[in-house]
């Protein structure tokens, strides 16, 4: 009985360490990485100095970098409120030049007493509440805010 089990155990041996050969030998990028990473490495002095100096300017520039990166929500530049198109762009954290466009043509809405009303196509929305212009523009930068907040713009 301990004979087969010596037997056993040598043909799983066996059959490990030849796998294991052929994944070496297939993988030749394996293979190189793992002789060049046995090399010695002679290094100057100023060599030494110049990577110590480098590698933490290095890691300060990625983490400014991703420190500054614009949030996703700037790609959020146009939504639909009243049915009317509103496009704008973002400033920091802030909305800049909101205009309301014509959901039929695109063509940029003026306001009227009523609502809006687009001058090439001539489409009208009305809006119950007869807001101002700067009333209903700051009405829908809350709206934008807000989705911001919910994540609903995604």
């Amino acid at each position: 009985m301990e004979k087969k089990s010596k037997i056993i155990s040598a043909i799983i041996t066996a059959v490990i360490s030849g796998v294991i050969s052929e994944i070496y030998t297939t993988f030749k990028p394996i293979s190189l990485l793992i002789n060049f990473l046995q090399e010695p490495v002679i290094l100057k002095m100023w060599g030494f100095i110049l990577i110590i100096i480098a590698l933490p300017i290095f890691v300060i520039i990625v983490m400014y970098a991703i420190a500054h990166a614009d949030p996703d929500y700037f790609k959020y530049t146009s939504d639909n409120f009243y049915d009317i198109n509103w496009h704008w762009n973002w400033y920091e954290n802030s909305i800049r030049n909101l205009i309301a466009l014509c959901p039929k043509c695109h063509y940029q809405m003026t306001q009227e007493v009523k609502g809006y009303y687009c001058d090439k196509c001539g489409k009208k929305i009305a809006n119950q509440y007869n807001p101002s212009n700067a009333e209903m523009e700051s009405i829908v930068e809350r709206m934008i805010h807000q989705r911001v907040r919910i994540k609903e713009y995604i």
